[in-house]
């Protein structure tokens, strides 16, 4: 009983630790691109204050773009009806197509921030995308980073997850050990105590258990063995005279009856 309950308590502290680490996995990757999100937002904000408008937007990109950010790292500058003046990827960004039906460039534009994702077939792989509207003139700056980026933070985690939630599953069967044995050791005890009704004057010793459900059994179990030695000793107290009336009236048939035989003999 005690491997079957332990069996059942493993298999269920398992299909627990899996769901919650699929769902720590999950929200931890989706705090980390939120974090990331906020990150790209802070730096395009930090391009905005740094960029002089009124001067030559691609080659001031370049330098910002070299002495502070990292080399995966893309900056659009975007004027409010699509085109595009500067970008770091891109020598010639006046070629890039209208990019006023950009998700991330049409949110920004009514919210004053925006986000997607998406593959992007001028850098043929797929970027995450961070949108804001300047402060200091008509335009969008827009920051894309690799999202593979977002995925190899996942797989960074994803042995500590894996370490954690072994260590917790350790953890909790030596407590589902301990937590069974609470259960079957008393269990075992009742039932070595119960075997004794077979004897004669049976004499239980109970400890008091953790669980009263455990109390009443052994409680039970001693009241019925009290309620059998009253009921065997009623018996043996009305079985005794009876007995001996019997064993009284055969000996008188045995008295009485060789005289008979002896009548028969010649």
């Amino acid at each position: 009983m005690k491997r079957a309950i332990l069996l059942r308590f493993v298999a269920i502290l398992m299909l627990a630790l899996a769901v919650s680490s699929v769902f720590s996995y999950y929200f931890i990757g989706k705090n980390m691109l939120k974090n990331n999100r906020q990150s790209m937002i802070n730096t395009a904000h930090v391009v905005d204050y740094a960029l002089d408008y009124e001067g030559d937007l691609q080659e001031q990109l370049l330098r910002l773009h070299e002495a502070t950010m990292d080399e995966q790292s893309r900056i659009t500058i975007i004027t409010e009806d699509g085109t595009v003046v500067a970008d770091n990827e891109i020598e010639q960004p006046k070629s890039l197509e209208n990019h006023l039906e950009r998700e991330e460039v049409k949110e920004a534009l009514k919210t004053g921030t925006g986000f997607s994702s998406r593959y992007s077939a001028s850098l043929g792989r797929s970027m995450l995308y961070v949108a804001i509207c300047s402060g200091k003139g008509p335009y969008v700056i827009r920051m894309s980073v690799p999202y593979t980026n977002m995925l190899d933070y996942m797989i960074l985690i994803f042995p500590l997850l894996l370490l954690g939630t072994g260590i917790a599953f350790v953890i909790s069967v030596i407590i589902a050990v301990r937590f069974t044995n609470t259960i079957t050791t008393p269990l075992n005890e009742i039932s070595r105590e119960m075997v004794k009704v077979r004897g004669e004057n049976p004499s239980f010793t109970f400890r008091q258990y953790k669980y009263k459900e455990l109390n009443v059994i052994s409680q039970t179990t001693m009241k019925m063995a009290a309620e059998i030695r009253e009921h065997m000793d009623r018996l043996e107290k009305e079985n005794v005279p009876q007995c001996q009336r019997i064993s009284g009236t055969s000996g008188t048939g045995e008295a009485d009856t060789p005289g008979i035989f002896q009548q028969r003999v010649p």
